[in-house]
This record gives structure tokens, sequence and C-alpha cells, in this order.
């Protein structure tokens, strides 16, 4: 199964959001991929709290796999 959505950090902890308002908790049992020049690239949980935490106003839009 794959859910789309965008990328946010809160707290220290990754989420994606949903289109319908909705978030995700995620953890490391979650494939997580962002979508960049056009494609689909792996990321962990780290990278994902380490690349937003250090950039405001950043919106990555990606998609997961349970």
């Amino acid at each position: 199964m794959e859910t789309f959505g965008t990328l946010i950090v809160k707290n220290g902890q990754p989420f994606l959001e949903l289109p319908i308002g909705e978030t995700i908790k995620l953890n490391d049992s979650f494939f997580i991929e962002v979508f960049l020049d056009n494609e689909y690239h792996p990321i962990s949980c780290d990278q994902v709290v380490d690349t937003l935490s250090s950039v405001n106003d950043l919106s990555i839009n990606a998609r997961i796999k349970i």
C-alpha cells in the first residue's frame, strides 16, 4: 500500500501530512521515499528529521509504503 503526502517534523518527530489534513507518525517500519527530480528516492526517518529541522519552510512531497 502506498500513501502520498508532505513530510513535516514536529518536536523532532517525522510525520507524513496527508492532503485530507491528517498526519501519520513515521518510524523505521515505513519505507519512505521523497519525490525529487521526477523520481522517488529512499530516505530514512533520521534523514527526514535532519533535513527538515535544518531548513525553514521546506516542503517535500513523499510517499510511504507499509
